[in-house]
């Protein structure tokens, strides 16, 4: 179920302006297209997980608290 989730994330962010060049290029180096759509994902989920253990202190939430 995971491994499905990792896929459809990839290929959500392959449609994006932000990873469609990182998308063309894997496939330009002969990557199927399912490859890299994990790549991707995984890309992503290395993101999500380095926000989780590294927190953004938004500057609305120090105006809240003072």
């Amino acid at each position: 179920m995971l491994r499905r989730q990792v896929y459809l994330a990839g290929f959500a962010a392959s449609r994006s302006n932000a990873l469609k060049p990182l998308y063309l290029a894997l496939r330009a180096k002969g990557f199927a297209s399912t490859q890299a759509f994990i790549i991707l994902g995984r890309k992503l989920l290395r993101g999500i997980r380095y926000l989780e253990r590294h927190p953004i202190v938004r500057s609305d939430a120090l105006a809240a608290e003072k």
